[in-house]
Parts: structure tokens; C-alpha cells; sequence
């Protein structure tokens, strides 16, 4: 049974580490991580009360949502150690 987290969960953290340590500010690092978790908040009551297969579909975006994040971020940590010849 799927509850939204795993590997997921590993990514997140992971590029939490990777922007702390590529120098991204940490106001952007907080939001990045309350994002997360919210939607993954979202996902999980959807998840729980879902009766319906529209109400499926929006659990699903809400799950693509909240991995969008992390990709982002890892970008954003990407760009800063290329920019700067980290």
C-alpha cells in the first residue's frame, strides 16, 4: 500500500543536504521543506478519505506536486555550484 512516502522521502532529504551544502539560503530551503511536507499532508488525508476516482486524480497531482519540489531545488543547488565553480 502506497502512503507517500520511501524513496521519495530519501530524495527530499537528500536534496535538502545537497542545497544546505551547495549554499542555498536557508528561508529557500525552509520553504522548499514546508512545501513538502504539506503537500505530502495533502496527499495522505486524500488518501485517506478518497471516494471517488476524480478524487484519485487529485491525489495523484498533489503526489507530483510535492515531488516537483525537491527537483527544483535540486536545480536551484545545481545552478549556484556551477555558477560558482564550487
Amino acid at each position: 500500500m502506497e502512503t507517500g512516502g520511501g524513496v521519495s522521502d530519501v530524495m527530499a532529504n537528500s536534496v535538502q543536504l545537497t542545497g544546505y551544502t551547495a549554499g542555498i539560503p536557508h528561508s529557500a530551503l525552509n520553504t522548499f521543506a514546508v512545501g513538502y511536507v504539506g503537500l505530502h499532508l495533502l496527499y495522505n488525508f486524500i488518501y485517506i478519505n478518497q471516494t471517488t476516482e476524480a478524487v484519485g486524480n487529485l491525489r495523484s497531482m498533489s503526489f507530483f506536486a510535492s515531488l516537483s519540489l525537491p527537483l527544483t531545488l535540486l536545480i536551484k543547488s545545481a545552478n549556484k555550484v556551477a555558477a560558482t565553480g564550487f
